[in-house]
């Protein structure tokens, strides 16, 4: 075990030592004076991605191509507006508002962050304040100053996590038994575990915050400032509950996001006739009574294909709607409004299983999160039922939902 600690540690360090040790070489050392121009448009900057070496000195001229726009470099306390027909810009520090604007020609600034964080962080992005049009969001750009320390480790790290797992997986299919691991039955080890899934209400309660959220979002975006920066249906959606779905739900809690999401709770609340309790009908297919048709969903459309089109689709076009916080809204209620009109139509969670497009997103980790764990099966006569495709676990005793009014 220890001679392949060693071996693996060895590749890690050789990996990510390589890419740091060429940054470091082929960057220059002595830094220079370099004149940029930034021509502003609607929807962009030329160029975008300004490059620079740490300690040069950047001298920076502006125009516009057609409107007035600004050039905002929040790390270096740059805030120009550009004005048509004009060579001159205003120029404020943006920490200090109250002080008034200077008239320049050209700003100056030194490229390369103070402090180790500086060191570290190699860009930094400006953007244009002076809204413009629909598709505003769209003006920006990024200044790249070398040494990249993060691009260069990041590059590294990957590397050695592409050669330690391939050599982890043949290793591990030569030394270990055949015999698989047994299960753990995490209800039987943690009695408030066990006592919390079968509680009722549980999703009701840990969606319905979300419910008011996805609520305050969508008027955000229907009624709010047209500034995709300063929209929360724009920033809520696409900064944060992005980040915290890929960083945090996926890898961590599998398709727990599935027993929160806002989309088909409204169309589960009147298909069902309740928001927590059950109706229970003698003779049913499920043993429930549910409101709408109930139909099949139709064979020819089971399984992931569809949900994957809406997916790249959706994936498509997001850029666009990152810029737009009507859209946003726009698209984020149809989504619900799909859900609710298929649980009038199908039945169960008919929208999750086959056409939700983040379904198709959390799928595949949510099975790689699961199967491995060796959690045992729920047994069948504790399961009320259980939506496939959803991780709300609804996981309530037969006897409590036949006595429950």
């Amino acid at each position: 075990m220890l001679h392949r600690t060693s071996i693996f540690s060895a590749i890690i360090g050789v990996c990510l030592g390589t890419p740091l040790l060429l940054e470091w070489v082929t960057t220059p050392s002595l830094p220079e004076t370099r004149k940029v121009h930034i021509q502003a448009f609607r929807y962009g900057t030329s160029p975008s991605i300004i490059r620079a070496n740490r300690g040069d000195r950047l001298v920076l001229t502006f125009s516009t191509r057609d409107t007035g726009h600004s050039f905002f470099l929040q790390d270096y306390r740059i805030d120009a507006k550009v004005s048509p027909a004009s060579e001159t810009v205003e120029v404020r520090d943006p920490f200090q508002p109250t002080e008034p604007p200077v008239a320049v020609q050209e700003v100056c600034l030194t490229a390369g962050l103070p402090g180790w964080w500086g060191r570290l962080v190699s860009v930094s992005r400006f953007r244009c304040h002076v809204y413009c049009g629909p598709m505003h969001g769209f003006e920006q750009g990024d200044l790249i100053v070398r040494p990249n320390w993060l691009r260069a480790g990041s590059m590294g790290l990957l590397m050695a996590l592409v050669i330690v797992g391939f050599l982890r997986t043949r290793l591990d299919e030569a030394v270990m038994p055949a015999a698989s691991q047994q299960p753990i039955d995490l209800n039987r080890r943690f009695a408030f575990v066990n006592k919390l899934l079968k509680w009722r209400p549980l999703q009701f309660v840990c969606t319905l915050p979300v419910l008011a959220g996805f609520t305050v979002v969508v008027l955000a975006g229907l009624f709010g400032t047209k500034v995709a920066a300063r929209n929360i249906a724009v920033m809520g959606t696409w900064a944060l509950w992005m980040s915290v779905l890929t960083i945090l739900f996926v890898p961590l809690g599998s398709r727990i996001w599935c027993m929160i999401c806002p989309l088909p709770v409204l169309g589960e609340y009147l298909q069902r006739g309740a928001t927590t309790q059950v109706r229970i009908a003698k003779g049913a297919r499920f043993g429930n009574r549910f409101f709408g048709l109930g139909w099949r969903w139709p064979q020819a459309f089971r399984g992931p294909w569809l949900r994957l089109l809406f997916f790249l689709g959706l994936g498509t076009f997001s850029a666009s709607l990152a810029g737009q916080p009507r859209w946003t809204a726009i698209t984020l209620l149809s989504l619900a409004t799909v859900a609710i009109v298929m649980s009038l139509v199908w039945e169960l969670r008919a929208f999750c299983r086959y056409v939700c497009p983040v379904a198709s997103f959390i799928s595949l980790y949510s099975i790689s999160m699961t199967r491995p764990s060796g959690a045992t099966s729920w047994p069948r006569n504790s399961i009320q039922k259980m939506h496939a495709g959803s991780i709300s676990l609804r996981l309530f005793i037969k006897r409590r939902a036949r006595t429950s009014p």
